[in-house]
Order: structure tokens, then C-alpha cells, then sequence
């Protein structure tokens, strides 16, 4: 199915290539056991209806990517398995789940402005108030 959305900040990773594909503007769309997935061509998209189990972590292979800290939580992750990414001033975050990219989205200033970037602006925050 293609989309034709708005251009949205948040991003997700095509299950088949790794790419970073915005949802709002995805080649094409599919649910998978409950899951929506997002591609970046139909090609891909292809592949991926022709054997989902394997695109969607479920056995097989997986794009294994650089580890990345969740800017919002701090939990490290695999980038090729981050449930969203975005950009920032040329900078790519990454996210363990939607709801600290929706978080990321609505104070972008908090996660990105941060004294030590090796803490998670939650930690940041409890370390300064012990200050």
C-alpha cells in the first residue's frame, strides 16, 4: 500500500535492507501479527510478504548494526533493530521503542543539549539535582 502522508521526524528501519525509512512517505506498508512495517521499495516489501518470519526477528537473519544508546532512556540497542530513528542537525538517534521517539519528538532541546552525552537525560537530570 503506499502512503502519502506528511513528512514526519521519526523514522523506522525497513525489516528487509536496514534502510531508515520515514513512514509517512514508505514505499509501502504492511502488518505482520499485529505489527505495521514500513519499506522502503516494493521490492522489499516483496521479500518481506514472501517470507515475514524472517524479517520480522522471528528466526533468520537479521542486519546486525553498530551499537547506540537510546536518548531518552539510555538502554543500548542494535541500530538495525531500534524501533525508530530520526535526525537532528546531521545527528541519527535511535530508540528502543515509539514511545521515547514520541518523547525525543516533544523536547528534542532535553535530549540533545545534555552536559555529559554519556547519560541518559533522565540520569542527567538526578545527577544534577545531587549536585
Amino acid at each position: 500500500m503506499h502512503r502519502n502522508h506528511e513528512h514526519s521526524i521519526v523514522v523506522i528501519k525497513d525489516p528487509v535492507c536496514g534502510m531508515t525509512v520515514d513512514p509517512a512517505r514508505a514505499s509501502e506498508e504492511s502488518e505482520y501479527d499485529g505489527t505495521p512495517y514500513f519499506f522502503c521499495s516494493p521490492g522489499c516489501s516483496r521479500k518481506f510478504e514472501a517470507d515475514p518470519e524472517r524479517y520480522a526477528g522471528r528466526g533468520g537473519e537479521s542486519h546486525p548494526g553498530s551499537p547506540v544508546t537510546d536518548p531518552v532512556c539510555g538502554m543500548k540497542i542494535d541500530s538495525s533493530k531500534a524501533a525508530a530513528s530520526t535526525f537532528h542537525n546531521g545527528e541519527s538517534f535511535s530508540f528502543c521503542n515509539q514511545g521515547c521517539a514520541a518523547k525525543f519528538k516533544a523536547d528534542t532541546f532535553k535530549y540533545t543539549q545534555r552536559k555529559d552525552k554519556t547519560l541518559p537525560a533522565a540520569k542527567q537530570a538526578e545527577s544534577v539535582s545531587n549536585e
